[in-house]
């Protein structure tokens, strides 16, 4: 038997409390570890705590859209992504799959179809062969090292940018913590912090001859969208 620690984790990111507070009670009923969120930032916040093997996905959300956030969690890799939302029309039901959302549900299915369009994932997903990560970043060295073996000697400014952005590989950082984190603090409107970021897409481009895969989130700020791993400091 699965413990708490073992079980598959959920965050179930719905704006509506009844509705979130009904799946949340129902899935912990069927034996997954789950936490609801009301807000894309409260979803980031929980998701920093513990990262999820499937996120349930509303589309309507009070601070960003599913489909942002779909996008984020494929291009990372990291998890399951099912959309359960009231927006029903092919187009919407084409624009969630093409974000890469697993499975997309209609509010209002019955609650042993969600579980079971759960069940199905997260099955396909642990069948799928393990993969290594395709960037790696060392912390202690400032290198970071793309998929074909190519490592790149950063500056202080570009580790820490690049540091922030694997905390949590796919989740967007905001601009304001990037500007505050760097050597010399600037505001996050500050055009600097785009030259930074040009630079180093053109200094890791022409190195590795890779695509820097670092994603703008509009009005949000910046994402690694690619598997990537950060090499554990000893202390």
């Amino acid at each position: 038997m699965k413990t708490f620690q073992d079980a598959e984790h959920i965050i179930v990111l719905e704006d509506e409390p009844t509705l979130r507070g009904d799946l949340v009670e129902y899935l912990e009923a069927s034996g997954f570890s789950v936490v609801g969120a009301g807000s894309l930032a409260e979803y980031r916040r929980l998701s920093a705590l513990r990262r999820p093997d499937l996120v349930l996905l509303d589309i309507n959300l009070p601070d960003g859209d599913g489909f942002t956030l779909a996008r984020e969690l494929r291009g990372a890799g990291t998890c399951g992504v099912v959309m359960l939302t009231s927006r029903g029309t092919l187009e919407d039901r084409l624009t969630g799959l093409d974000c890469g959302a697993d499975a997309y549900l209609v509010k209002h299915a019955d609650l042993r179809e969600i579980e079971a369009t759960i069940r199905s994932v997260l099955r396909r997903l642990a069948a799928q062969p393990p993969s290594e990560p395709a960037w790696r970043y060392d912390p202690l060295s400032w290198q970071l090292r793309a998929p074909n073996g190519t490592v790149v000697k950063l500056t202080a400014s570009e580790a820490v940018f690049v540091g922030l952005l694997l905390e949590i590989p796919g989740m967007a950082v905001p601009r304001g913590r990037i500007a505050a984190a760097l050597p010399r603090p600037k505001d996050g409107s500050d055009r600097s912090l785009d030259t930074l970021i040009k630079r180093l897409r053109k200094k890791v481009e022409a190195s590795t001859l890779s695509d820097f895969p670092v994603n703008v989130i509009y009005g949000v700020g910046y994402c690694f969208a690619a598997r990537a791993s950060v090499s554990q400091v000893s202390i």
